[in-house]
């Protein structure tokens, strides 16, 4: 019986009630002298994650459209992230993955925050067009802008010094609809954003990586883990 006949039959882990259920999706790899594909997630996230919610039960979404229905189906998250690896088009399994968790979570307000490749993943979604071959985003530290006033306020700073680890962007200009931007670089790329009426927050850089400001991008995740939709003063 395959992993996704154990989810259809019935079968859901043991998860206590009092428990923070975290979702974590998985890249796509190619281990060398096998021909099977193989799902794999930096060890980072899970330290970064038990280090903010030591509650937290962290289950990473395998790239099997019928795992990831059964698991949405019959898990109660509490949060979710899209993270980082594989461009978008490169794996097509993982962008379907990725695309039902993002349509469950916006359908259920289930707070979800992208990161790097799930930052764009987000924005391609949505329709907003990316920047191929951006020169001086990889392995640095830069920062960048705070342009919006509740997260300015909510700081009592206008700028923070983040990692960056991207070749792909986005030009602010180019955000539309419901997604709203939160950060800028000094070039005028896209750098963080939030959707204005969902529990949904994306980075370009990685908050399970050093950077200097690292408290700034941790408040963020645990605060919309914890809170869902609370730049939106509607929400109580």
């Amino acid at each position: 019986m395959s992993n996704s006949d154990v989810l259809r039959a019935g079968y859901s882990p043991m998860i206590s009630s009092d428990a923070l259920v975290i979702g974590i999706s998985m890249r796509r790899i190619q281990a060398s002298g096998y021909i099977d594909p193989r799902e794999a997630m930096s060890t980072d996230w899970f330290r970064c994650v038990q280090d903010l919610f030591p509650q937290a039960v962290i289950l990473p979404i395998p790239n099997i459209k019928e795992c990831v229905s059964a698991l949405l189906a019959r898990v109660n998250f509490n949060g979710m992230i899209l993270s980082n690896g594989n461009d978008i088009g490169s794996e097509p399994e993982r962008d379907e993955t990725e695309r039902i968790i993002l349509n469950h979570c916006l359908e259920h307000e289930i707070p979800l925050i992208g990161v790097c490749r799930g930052f764009h993943f987000i924005l391609n979604e949505f329709g907003v067009p990316l920047c191929e071959k951006v020169e001086g985003h990889v392995n640095e530290q830069h920062q960048v802008s705070l342009v919006d006033n509740f997260f300015q306020k909510q700081e009592l700073a206008s700028h923070k010094s983040v990692n960056s680890f991207h070749r792909q962007g986005v030009l602010l200009e180019s955000l539309k609809g419901p997604l709203k931007p939160l950060a800028k670089s000094s070039d005028g790329l896209l750098e963080g954003f939030y959707h204005q009426s969902k529990p949904l927050i994306a980075i370009q850089w990685h908050v399970e990586r050093p950077h200097q400001d690292e408290d700034f991008s941790k408040t963020l995740l645990k605060d919309l883990f914890l809170k869902g939709c609370f730049w939106n003063k509607k929400e109580k």
